[in-house]
């Protein structure tokens, strides 16, 4: 109901002192000239954009007085700050001329980062002056032009958070959801979990109470507890108590009664710690509210006086209305529809038609209590008149409850086609109020993000690819000319010298330029080879991308399709089954970029390996754990046999992606129930490391020792294969591969002990 939605920053009476921070402070008493007192009033007026418009404006003022500099960079910083100041004060006249003042200035500096920093904050402060005014479209070319200047001072912008959330703000009043939507989660990219300043934590309350406006309720709740987390650090109890009171709003709508009870509770005890009466007297009501929908009256009673009684005190007449209103309904769900009618039309008197949500809700409940006496006529009267106000203020929420009140009093009366068509379309509200399919929307837009980071690093990958390809080819053609020169300087010699007298000599000359010549050409062929290698290379390295990346994503749409088309028919078991099928996707996806990534690292020739020592069996241990709930889901049994525990000389993560490739191998080829064995065996200086399965073999034939080679005809089935014998090799050993008929497979190598 629309009283739990009462802001505390209406019904605050005094406002808290806010000191500036000592950081702000002691910048300000060491400034060494004018230049550094203005940009420390500057930054003084910025930090006051959340607490008090008028100190906003004040030293931006303040810095205006001062400036004596005839830095123009500066005279900007000065007046981009009073527009600021006057946009905040709703003075749009002066802020209108202080923008015409800096259009007049910003092109007369040079193409510097000051520059775009300047032009960038301008076009912000510019594009939120339109969007006040309502010109949407106006405010949004203002921060698509923002976003040109951003790859040359990104890191240069502490509040980048603050743009897209007014540039998303701006997208959703002209109706474009989806992209507004996407800005939104931008904003919460630029948040950093570290940050615990009282901007980040505004920035997280406003996005919860966006969320919750588009019913997205997980990633509302964890914004508003992201911000809550930071207002405790701080200590400040108001915004504590705030926090609290959405969180019990937010579950409230989400008709968890007893969290929000919690929530409540909380938002009470902090109320009474701020001695904030206002505060206090909306607790005893939203507790008392909450207490009446699951049918604890005398609590509900109890509340919801305590809360008229506070309120007659300090003369809230805001929150009366809503109180009578809640006690009123509380009586009529207990049953006593005499009280109910009493409370009801005394909230209706104090409320006089000014809250027009509160009219809805009095008229829905008088229609109740005129059905439970039995009075159809009247309660058809009352319902048509809570229909109407709902309507005309489109209350998504309230349509529900009227619709499924009609088709009562319909079927009482004996209408029971109208009280049909009723129930049908409460049904259907019912399925548009409380579903999450914007959240599944989310999630869409999640995976879409991934799927555009991976498209950006492999468009870098060909961009790095063809710049070889292009120094590649300087150096062949600069080498060939280099052949010609050679060869016309042989020819030149041989002409001048081709006499009998120095014959003898000429052909010592010719042999010695035609082996040079010799050597030259095969340099040539030689990084003739090496590009066309690199060529090859690339090409093998696009195609495994290709190949292997569209069956896991195939898999993944293909499960996320089903549960978003088949989400209100599955049972919570299969929920988690086709989760589970996705996290296992998911894990097979992340093996196989990281198979990639080393792919590449070891075609291009940059895999390092760092030699560390490691004892075995508690590296064994920890890669082991990578595969417990695979291996529990597919009811495999995993045995391990390590001999004793002994350093090894080895790369960390390179032998840890041999194994987990080797075990996931394994684990491919063994069916429900089987077994994988992983053993170590000493031999002298030697450590074996052996991994076998009783599944299906490599190898077509009983019993065979498979090579690499004979692996390397199919790497996009055994890509994992073909690393892991690289990594091996690096080193100094080998992979082996045995197969048994009926037996399985067995993978083996060895690891120094020094």
């Amino acid at each position: 109901m629309v009283f739990i939605f009462i802001s505390n920053v209406l019904i605050a009476q005094l406002e808290t002192p806010i000191v500036l921070p000592d950081s702000l402070i002691l910048k300000l008493k060491l400034s060494q000239n004018n230049a550094d007192s203005v940009n420390s009033y500057i930054l003084i007026s910025d930090f006051f954009r959340y607490y008090s418009t008028e100190k906003r404006l004040m030293y931006a003022l303040k810095a205006d007085s001062i400036n004596r500099t005839s830095n123009l960079e500066l005279k900007i910083k000065v007046q981009i700050a009073l527009v600021k100041g006057y946009y905040n004060f709703a003075n749009y006249e002066k802020a209108d001329y202080y923008v015409s003042e800096i259009e007049k200035n910003i092109n007369r500096i040079k193409n510097t980062e000051e520059q775009y920093l300047l032009l960038f904050n301008f076009l912000v402060i510019k594009g939120d002056i339109f969007s006040v005014q309502k010109k949407y479209k106006k405010a949004h070319e203002c921060y698509i032009k923002a976003q040109e200047y951003l790859i040359y001072i990104a890191k240069k912008i502490p509040n980048l958070a603050e743009y897209y959330l007014y540039f998303a703000l701006n997208l959703d009043a002209m109706g474009n959801t989806k992209e507004a939507l996407e800005n939104y989660m931008k904003t919460e990219e630029f948040l950093s979990d570290s940050d615990t300043s009282i901007y980040t934590a505004r920035i997280y309350s406003r996005l919860a109470s966006i969320y919750l406006n588009f019913q997205i309720n997980n990633k509302s709740i964890k914004c508003y507890q992201k911000a809550l987390n930071i207002y405790t650090k701080l200590n400040d109890i108001e915004e504590i108590a705030d926090m609290y009171n959405s969180l019990g709003i937010l579950h409230s709508n989400q008709r968890k009664n007893k969290q929000a009870i919690k929530f409540y509770n909380e938002y009470l005890k902090y109320s009474k710690i701020n001695k904030n009466n206002y505060a206090i007297a909306l607790a005893y009501n939203n507790l008392g509210y909450e207490y009446s929908l699951i049918g604890q009256h005398d609590s509900s009673e109890t509340y919801l006086k305590k809360s008229i009684e506070l309120s007659i005190s300090i003369d809230d007449t805001v929150s009366l209305p809503n109180t009578y209103h809640s006690l009123g309904a509380m009586y009529l769900n207990s049953g006593n529809l005499s009280n109910a009618v009493l409370y009801l039309n005394e909230a209706r008197k104090r409320n006089a038609g000014i809250d027009q949500e509160l009219e809805s809700y009095i008229a829905l409940d008088m229609s109740k209590v005129n059905f439970g006496f039995k009075k159809n006529d009247i309660a058809l009267k009352e319902l048509k008149l809570a229909e109407n106000i709902a309507l005309k203020n489109n209350f998504q929420a309230l349509n529900l409850d009227i619709l499924r009140m009609f088709s009562k009093i319909y079927a009482e009366i004996g209408n029971f086609e109208k009280a049909l068509i009723f129930e049908k379309k409460a049904q259907y509200y019912d399925s548009i109020y409380f579903n999450e399919s914007i959240e599944k929307e989310i999630n869409l837009l999640n995976i879409k993000f991934t799927v555009e980071k991976l498209e950006a690093k492999i468009s870098q990958l060909k961009k790095i690819t063809k710049e070889q390809e292009s120094q590649v080819e300087k150096e062949y053609l600069k080498n060939r000319n280099l052949s010609y020169i050679i060869f016309i300087i042989v020819i030149i010699v041989i002409l001048l010298r081709f006499t009998q007298k120095f014959i003898k000599k000429y052909r010592n000359i010719y042999n010695v330029q035609n082996t040079k010549l010799k050597i030259n050409n095969f340099k040539l062929e030689k990084i003739k080879n090496n590009l066309i290698e690199i060529n090859l290379s690339k090409d093998r390295f696009f195609n495994l991308i290709a190949f292997n990346l569209k069956h896991p994503f195939r898999i993944l749409l293909d499960y996320t399709e089903k549960i978003i088309k088949n989400y209100d028919f599955l049972s919570p078991q299969e929920v988690i089954k086709y989760n589970e099928l996705i996290n296992f996707t998911a894990q097979d996806l992340f093996e196989l970029l990281e198979n990639l990534l080393y792919w590449s690292r070891i075609e291009v020739g940059t895999l390092t390996v760092h030699i560390q020592k490691h004892r075995i069996n508690e590296f064994i241990e920890e890669n082991l754990s990578w595969f417990k709930n695979r291996i529990s889901s597919k009811r495999v049994l995993l045995q391990s046999f390590l001999s004793e525990d002994v350093l090894l000389d080895f790369d960390k993560n390179l032998i840890s992606l041999v194994i987990r490739n080797l075990i996931s191998n394994a684990l491919s080829q063994t069916n429900q129930n089987g077994i994988i064995k992983i053993s170590t065996l000493k031999y002298n200086n030697q450590i074996e490391i052996s991994i076998e399965n009783n599944g299906q073999n490599l190898s077509k034939k009983p019993d065979e020792i498979l090579s690499i080679k004979h692996i390397s005809e199919n790497p996009g089935k055994n890509l994992g294969l073909i690393i892991s014998n690289k990594i091996i090799e690096l080193h100094k050993s080998k992979l082996n591969i045995l197969t048994k008929d009926r037996l399985g497979t067995r993978y083996s190598f060895k690891l120094s002990l020094n």
